[in-house]
């Protein structure tokens, strides 16, 4: 049986034509995600101005129009309580948009507890967060080792790792360790998993050299 509403649509078409209209109206202005671009980032905040670089058009445009840039964007580099990875942006990156169901006002100025939403506006622009990356097709990666995990830096871009020197050496040792245990294999005839006897000795003075920075 149908119900009210479709009776009266059933009934009167030209209702049935405002209510479409209504809900094209609706679904054109309901924001979910869009890929962007950073106009300026601000390394204190990690929050960016960015510009939404999809179009819009409603009924009666001419034209489409452009989406008016957003200020105080959170850029959401991925992180959790254990450790963080940090992205270096500028004026021209790419970033992927997400945008909320609902006001995030009242949730970004608290820890994380749940809350409820400040204002009664939903799926808005005023509410997104940027991923940083989503480069369209025409901007292609360019790996230098495809198949590989890589870590690309510009040229005057620094590396970091905040857990202390005496860690990141470990790291290092364990990392070559593996690296010349592992890709001379069969090399003059050695078994797979040794040292020959040159990597051997760079090997110690790598090590000792280490050992040295560690107790500074």
């Amino acid at each position: 049986m149908p119900s009210a509403t479709n009776a009266a649509l059933m009934q009167d078409p030209k209702l049935a034509d405002a209510m479409d209209l209504v809900l094209e109206s609706h679904s054109n202005t309901l924001r979910v995600a869009m890929p962007g671009k950073v106009l300026a980032y601000n390394s204190g905040t990690h929050k960016a101005t960015v510009q939404p670089l999809i179009q819009y058009r409603t009924e009666g445009m001419e034209q489409p129009q452009s989406l008016a840039p957003i200020a105080g964007v959170p850029i959401m580099h991925p992180r959790s309580s254990k450790g963080s990875i940090y992205l270096p942006l500028s004026a021209g990156d790419m970033v992927t948009l997400l945008v909320s169901d609902r006001d995030l006002s009242r949730w970004k100025a608290g820890s994380g507890q749940e809350t409820a939403p400040q204002m009664a506006r939903a799926h808005d622009l005023a509410d997104c967060w940027a991923f940083p990356g989503g480069y369209p097709d025409g901007v292609p990666p360019a790996p230098r080792f495809p198949g590989a995990v890589e870590v690309n830096l510009e040229l005057g871009t620094g590396f970091a790792v905040g857990n202390g020197i005496v860690e990141l050496i470990d790291l290092l040792v364990q990392f070559i360790e593996l690296e010349l245990t592992n890709s001379y294999i069969g090399n003059l005839g050695y078994p797979t998993g040794t040292l020959i006897p040159t990597q051997a000795l760079l090997w110690s003075q790598i090590k000792l050299l280490m050992e040295t920075l560690k107790a500074e």
